[in-house]
């Protein structure tokens, strides 16, 4: 016979769900200075978000590519832009 110990009441009435186990980063707001950064690493590395997000160490790559979607849905124009003419990538040898 199952006893009821009640854990599943606890957990609700506690508001634990699914998503408290997640492991996320915190949410910062992107400064200025970052935007800058951020747009001069999409214009060098495109798409790369895994390089991009090796150049902000304070960052996840989803954070990366969720930037990336709102600059996309906020200026279009200016990504697409910035990706049709990719900058100049030096590589040392």
């Amino acid at each position: 016979r199952l006893q009821h110990t009640g854990q599943v009441e606890d957990a609700e009435r506690l508001g634990v769900t699914s998503s408290s186990y997640l492991s996320r980063a915190p949410s910062t707001s992107w400064s200025a200075a970052d935007t800058a950064a951020f747009y001069e690493a999409l214009r060098v590395h495109g798409t790369d978000f895994t390089l991009i997000a090796s150049l902000f160490p304070h960052r996840e790559r989803r954070q990366i590519k969720n930037k990336f979607k709102r600059e996309e849905r906020d200026q279009p124009e200016a990504i697409e832009a910035l990706l049709a003419t990719p900058g100049a990538v030096t590589h040392e040898q």
